[in-house]
């Protein structure tokens, strides 16, 4: 009993949309039959009274599944008991002229909202056979039309009119909110879709541990700047030293954080046009454009600066670099990245004298 006053017990948005829009229109044909039905006493039209009682109490039966969540089952029923209504209503009234045909567009309408493809399809079919019936079934006298005559008629006329237009902007409405309902949601798609795209390009190209470029993204910068009018072109190398000696001595958590340190200085100290990526387990690598071999060398100078200032904060966890710096007025910038390596490695046999771990190389 609990499901049966609550009509909306169903788990997804579009088939909550369609329940509410089937109860609705349920309501509304309620209304429909009923003055139908009313307007049978003044005619003394024993048929058209029938008619309407029988679709007022068979209209329970869509309106309990849908309340069960019988959603298809309702919506299927709704459509059909709504072309059978009207069919009726039409063989016992004025025939292929009676106002009730002027439903199908609507029941068309709810039919695309509610009702998939094939049940859709059929719909339209018994229609069109409707359609048929009511044409040949006047000619060959398969049933006699009944016109509504005199004022009384009238007024019939005009009730029944104005409630069809009623269900038809219920209906128009229902659609018109229906794929306002699909667009916002097709919009919010989209806007997932396209943050997890960014989101995905953002981790192909950046370095996990500190946020910036990777190698990947290094390489194919090297490529592109090769093919470009940006010479000068200028690379420096910075290698982490005794990144191992912190690894093992006090965790690979602290060794992360030295990295990540290193990689905040080093963004600091390069231009925005810079790329700056890690390369490598401790070695980083920058790309500098249009930029000549004095001006990577002030760049150098301003990462020792900003080094010895970072390690007055965090004198628990200094940073100690290798820099190599080359510059390439044209030709092959993998020429100029091994130049650039060595004069990294120079930098550190000069202050270490131990020079023996294995260089770097581009793929």
């Amino acid at each position: 009993m609990k499901q049966l006053m609550n009509p909306y017990v169903y788990e997804n948005d579009e088939d909550r949309r369609n329940a509410k829009l089937i109860l609705g229109l349920i309501y509304i044909t309620w209304v429909t039959y009923f003055i139908a039905f009313l307007t049978a006493i003044p005619l003394a039209d024993a048929r058209l009274a029938l008619v309407g009682l029988i679709a007022i109490l068979i209209q329970f039966f869509p309106f309990f599944f849908v309340r069960m969540g019988w959603l298809r089952l309702g919506s299927f029923l709704v459509v059909f008991e709504a072309l059978a209504a009207v069919i009726v209503s039409a063989t016992v009234g004025q025939g292929i002229r009676d106002l009730a045909i002027i439903a199908f567009p609507i029941i068309f309408i709810f039919a695309g909202l509610s009702l998939d493809r094939v049940l859709f399809r059929l719909s339209v079919a018994i229609a069109l056979l409707a359609v048929a019936w009511l044409s040949l079934g006047e000619i060959f006298h398969w049933y006699v039309p009944v016109p509504f005559e005199g004022e009384l008629a009238q007024w019939i006329n005009l009730v029944m009119v104005s409630l069809l237009l009623i269900v038809a902007g219920f209906s128009v409405n229902a659609m018109a909110e229906n794929l306002r309902q699909n667009l916002s949601q097709a919009k919010f798609e989209i806007a997932q879709r396209k943050l997890i795209e960014e989101k995905l390009r953002f981790q192909g190209n950046h370095d996990v541990l500190t946020g910036i470029f990777n190698r990947f993204f290094f390489e194919e910068e090297l490529t592109r700047l090769q093919k470009s009018r940006e010479y000068p072109i200028s690379i420096i190398m910075v290698d982490v030293d005794d990144l191992k000696i912190t690894n093992d001595s006090q965790g690979h958590a602290v060794g992360d954080k030295l990295l990540q340190n290193t990689a905040m200085v080093l963004s600091a100290s390069f231009r925005a046009g810079d790329i700056l990526s890690r390369i490598g387990g401790d070695e980083f690598a920058a790309l500098l454009p249009s930029t000549s071999a004095s001006t990577a060398q002030q760049v150098v100078e301003r990462i020792r600066e900003n080094v010895a200032e970072q390690n007055k904060m965090d004198a628990a966890l200094p940073i100690k670099v290798s820099i190599g710096v080359a510059t390439a007025e044209a030709g092959e910038l993998a020429i100029t990245f091994r130049e650039a390596d060595q004069a990294m490695y120079a930098d550190k046999d000069s202050r270490s004298g131990n020079g023996s771990k294995e260089r770097a190389t581009p793929r």
